[in-house]
């Protein structure tokens, strides 16, 4: 090899490793979006149409939860456009699970987060006959209402029972789909002790066979939640459960408007602290009353544009 030959492939592989070099910094602080929509906004499968009004939030999106509500009541021929969209964008599919099962003496009848014995397994059977492809399900706070929930028909069963009662909810959905990961939302606030997460991730790592794959914080924002995000963050990190964080806005909202500044404050105030692996934009209040069009800053979807131009901001 001659010089110029030798000299121009040094100058080739220094420029090609300060190109990685940039690109991964470019990468590195880019964020892993899940998008959560409630489901019963007028316009929600619309997100799914061929000309759907969310072409640049959607190449930041990597995950798209679907409630229980939307897997048992919707059409077949909505659900088949939605997995197929969804397959079609590379976003992965994560369903709503409700893990624990009412007794027969009546605890857990009409509690969130219960569901009949059979009943995960026959929603991951309609999903798998519409070509549904789930890499993860979201279990409905399973500690806390298992655990912790005060209510009427409250179980208040052991950590041990509930992660019992869970393995079997997690069999029924891995008989169908073998490969799919299992993460959970929760609140972190009292009367749920960081001891008990622990325990409880200890308890359905053992149980299962495997750790959860995430940990979705549902955040209450009037409560000072500071401390105890950044303990679960640190939690979280030990145990090798990714963090998704919530952000949203309140059941006191008045508007559209007042629903989405408050969320996006909220996304700026949890970035000063840390930052999470995922962060999940989601609705289950009143507002905004609809995901579309992103061009529209008091929707959804354009909630996720102005995080986006935010976090670009940034860099």
């Amino acid at each position: 090899m001659d010089k110029r030959t030798g000299l121009l492939s040094i100058t080739l592989a220094l420029l090609v490793s300060v190109l990685v070099s940039q690109t991964a910094g470019l990468c590195s602080d880019e964020p892993t979006i899940w998008f959560d929509p409630k489901h019963d906004v007028p316009d929600y499968f619309d997100l799914f149409a061929p000309s759907a009004k969310w072409t640049r939030a959607a190449k930041y999106v990597k995950g798209f939860e679907v409630s229980v509500q939307v897997v048992s009541k919707g059409s077949d021929a909505d659900l088949t456009e939605m997995f197929t969209w969804l397959r079609q964008h590379n976003i992965a599919l994560c369903l709503g699970m409700l893990p624990l099962t009412p007794s027969e003496q009546g605890c857990g009848h009409h509690v969130e987060g219960y569901s009949a014995f059979g009943q995960c397994r026959k929603d991951a059977k309609r999903v798998q006959s519409l070509q549904g492809e789930p890499q993860f399900y979201d279990m409905d706070e399973p500690l806390f209402y298992g655990h912790y929930y005060d209510g009427p028909n409250a179980c208040h069963s052991s950590i041990e029972e509930i992660a019992a009662d869970v393995a079997e909810k997690v069999r029924q959905v891995r008989s169908v789909f073998p490969n799919v990961q299992i993460g959970e939302s929760e609140p972190i606030h009292p009367p749920v002790s960081l001891d008990d997460l622990e325990k409880w991730f200890d308890a359905f790592k053992k149980a299962t066979g495997t750790p959860l794959a995430f940990l979705s914080v549902d955040l209450q924002w009037s409560h000072d939640w500071q401390g105890r995000l950044v303990e679960v963050a640190h939690l979280c990190a030990r145990k090798g459960i990714r963090l998704h964080v919530i952000y949203n806005g309140s059941g006191r909202d008045s508007s559209d408007e007042e629903w989405v500044l408050r969320a996006f404050a909220n996304a700026r105030a949890v970035e000063s602290l840390i930052k999470p692996d995922v962060v999940s934009i989601a609705s289950w209040n009143r507002f905004p009353t609809h995901v579309l069009p992103e061009s529209d800053p008091n929707t959804l979807t354009g909630l996720v544009d102005r995080y986006l131009a935010w976090k670009r901001s940034r860099n």
